[in-house]
């Protein structure tokens, strides 16, 4: 049987979590990319407010509706030249690591960013 996933925030729009997962289930859909910042309006995902706990609900919460995030988005630039900004979107990608065992997600995605100086 072939189930499929697809990035939570191209089913909906940015809502509260369990709206989110709620939303995916009703789809059908058992495995999802996350990117918090782009599909979960009710929580400050900024760096330092994750926790085991944090990670916990979340893992409850998928358990519930039989959910697997199979990717954790995290968009940082890892090669930023400018050191303050680079540091700090690692720790933001650190973050996302740690919360791996308490979510229960599989993976943990990052996109490679381009110069600041480049304009799009």
């Amino acid at each position: 049987m072939i189930q499929y996933g697809m990035r939570a925030h191209d089913l909906c729009p940015k809502l509260p979590l369990t709206e989110v997962l709620d939303t995916v289930r009703a789809h059908n859909i058992r495995h999802i990319q996350l990117a918090f910042g782009k599909s979960v309006s009710d929580y400050d995902f900024s760096t330092g407010h994750y926790s085991a706990g944090f990670a916990g609900y979340i893992g409850s919460e998928l358990k519930k509706r039989d959910i697997h995030i199979a990717v954790l988005g995290c968009y940082i630039n890892p090669a930023n030249p400018d050191e303050e900004a680079r540091k700090a979107a690692v720790a933001r990608f650190i973050e996302h690591l740690v919360m791996q065992n308490g979510s229960g997600r599989t993976w943990s995605a990052r996109r490679p960013g381009g110069s600041p100086r480049i304009s799009r």
